[in-house]
């Protein structure tokens, strides 16, 4: 139970990353997840405003996907879980051969299980979501 208790704990705080909301006392999950949801808002309006009028349409179906918005979701969950392994085993300075293995050696901690089974449903969700974004094409 001292795992989930020191993630909620990480959750609310500023990761270990201090800017000038956490110091006001803005959690970073607040900052962190208005800027996940905003990054793509914004290329949407972008993209639908400079884009030609035979495409705007599919550019809606494909951001209404539901597959994608559930691949997005998970890679949130991945981007959480990541962040919280990198806090709590210290592993900034790892290359990434060196960090995997590391990760690997690490395979009963539960939000090891939490980062991988994200990673690997947002990957197939992705695949499943082109797929019925390009059926939907034609």
């Amino acid at each position: 139970m001292t795992r989930l208790a020191d993630f909620k704990t990480w959750l609310w705080s500023d990761w270990g990353k201090p800017n000038f909301l956490t110091r006001a006392g803005v959690p970073r999950i607040v900052t962190n997840f208005v800027a996940f949801l905003l990054a793509p808002l914004i290329s949407f309006a972008l993209t639908l405003r400079f884009a030609p009028e035979t495409d705007k349409q599919n550019i809606r179906i494909f951001v209404h996907e539901p597959l994608f918005l559930l691949a997005y979701t998970a890679l949130y969950v991945n981007i959480l879980a990541d962040s919280f392994l990198e806090f709590r085993y210290n592993l900034k300075n790892l290359r990434p051969n060196e960090r995997f293995r590391f990760i690997k050696q690490k395979w009963q901690d539960p939000f090891v299980k939490i980062f991988w089974m994200s990673l690997l449903s947002s990957m197939f969700l992705s695949l499943l979501g082109a797929f019925h974004f390009r059926h939907q094409l034609k």
